[in-house]
């Protein structure tokens, strides 16, 4: 990381380094997240939510979306 991050000091550096390991939570088998995206316009009144829960377990990610989202093309 500090090879790709410039800071004032070294001493900023390696706060944020020590903030960032602390403080930065892991998720863990079992949870269920919720990836969400959205889009608005409220220039021509339109947008949309769309969202997608995510079951992790040990070893892969469990997507529950009815939809899954792909993007072919968009104009």
């Amino acid at each position: 990381m500090t090879e790709q991050i410039r800071y004032l000091t070294p001493g900023w550096r390696d706060e944020a380094e020590r903030r960032l390991k602390s403080e930065l939570s892991v998720y863990n088998a079992g949870e269920l997240l919720i990836c969400a995206m959205q889009y608005a316009c409220p220039e021509e009144g339109i947008g949309f939510r769309y969202e997608n829960p995510v079951l992790i377990h040990p070893d892969r990610c469990e997507p529950f979306s009815v939809f899954p989202l792909s993007v072919d093309e968009i104009k």
